[in-house]
């Protein structure tokens, strides 16, 4: 709270004077309070003594109790962006909210390509903050005919909850957010927040035609290149089909959920990640996208030749539980690769 310093010391009485918001009296030298006076500290707010202390001539003002001010509800509440807000949050949770729970369902569930989507958002907060010192420069100045847009996407959205086709809720819920910022924000925010914004695409359900088209080259990928991994360590694999593998001890089945897509999804998404967060050189982005697919490729096989190696050695049942948890442990690898790599191509 703001306080008021009464100098105890003997000096003329004089006018006082207004410094740093607070009420001081004039000293009685030119240099400040004689050193080691008391001081009379009184609250502004309820008019009492709160405590005697002892002020050094260097900083008087530093000295006296002070308290970190409150957060000024009135002043936001009154703001004239206030009411918008609160209005655009509520019309997206109304619009949105069943969306986003059958999205987070996504995220968790059993054998999904969306695996790694719990993680977009927090590498899109990473990006916002990485730039809030240039962000919170910018005027904020709402673009009004922006809601032309904000109120058919919302409706779209609120609309889409009816049908079974994911991708155009996820269309409606990129396009409300986009026209919102514009709304709120105006055009100069919305230039600066597009590349996280735009980043949450990998978090939604919008790729299935990818996985349609590039599932079969990558499970025949991944079977061709565990093969030769384990011919190449002595294991003495017969293929007897596309995607079978028989070994002395274990047959190896490179299934769809094995054929490597869930990590390249998600070694794309932590490539595009990397290229927004470091900033480098273009010829530096396009060789961090360019080995994002090959790396994922490469582990994946590795990883399908571990499981035959494990199954072989150990049994169809360590196999199995190898399987389920080295998923994991590509895709953690996948990123200190691909870490490690872009710091090399020169990110502080």
């Amino acid at each position: 709270s703001e306080v008021r310093v009464l100098s105890s010391a003997p000096s003329s009485p004089k006018k006082p004077i207004v410094a740093a918001g607070n009420l001081f009296p004039e000293p009685s030298a030119p240099e400040g309070p004689v050193f080691g006076s008391k001081v009379a500290v009184w609250c502004v707010s309820c008019g009492k003594r709160t405590q005697d202390c002892k002020m050094s001539i260097e900083n008087p003002v530093k000295e006296a109790p002070t308290r970190r001010a409150a957060l000024d509800w009135r002043s936001l509440t009154q703001s004239p962006e206030f009411v918008p807000v609160v209005a655009v949050v509520a019309a997206f949770l109304f619009a949105f909210w069943p969306f986003v729970a059958k999205v987070w369902g996504l995220w968790f569930a059993e054998d999904s390509y969306y695996a790694h989507g719990a993680i977009v958002p927090l590498c899109s907060l990473f990006l916002i903050y990485d730039r809030w010192e240039n962000l919170r420069r910018i005027p904020v100045r709402g673009f009004w005919p922006a809601i032309v847009l904000l109120l058919p996407s919302l409706y779209l959205g609120y609309v889409a909850q009816r049908t079974v086709i994911q991708t155009v809720s996820s269309f409606a819920f990129m396009a409300s957010l986009i026209s919102a910022v514009l709304f709120l924000a105006g055009w100069r925010w919305l230039w600066a927040l597009a590349g996280p914004i735009l980043y949450l695409v990998f978090a939604l359900p919008v790729w299935q035609a990818v996985i349609d088209r590039m599932t079969v080259p990558l499970q025949d990928w991944s079977s061709t290149l565990s093969y030769y991994l384990l011919k190449l360590g002595g294991m003495e694999p017969f293929r007897a089909g596309t995607n079978t593998i028989v070994l002395p001890n274990f047959t190896l089945e490179v299934a769809v959920a094995c054929s490597g897509l869930k990590l390249a999804l998600a070694v794309v998404a932590i490539s595009v990640f990397f290229v927004m967060a470091a900033r480098l050189r273009w010829w530096a982005n396009a060789l961090l996208l360019a080995s994002s697919l090959p790396l994922a490729v490469v582990i994946n096989g590795i990883r399908v030749a571990l499981i035959g190696v494990v199954g072989n050695q150990y049994g169809g049942e360590a196999g199995i539980r190898f399987h389920d948890t080295s998923g994991y442990i590509a895709l953690v690898l996948c990123f200190a690769i691909l870490y490690k790599f872009t710091k090399a191509l020169g990110w502080k």
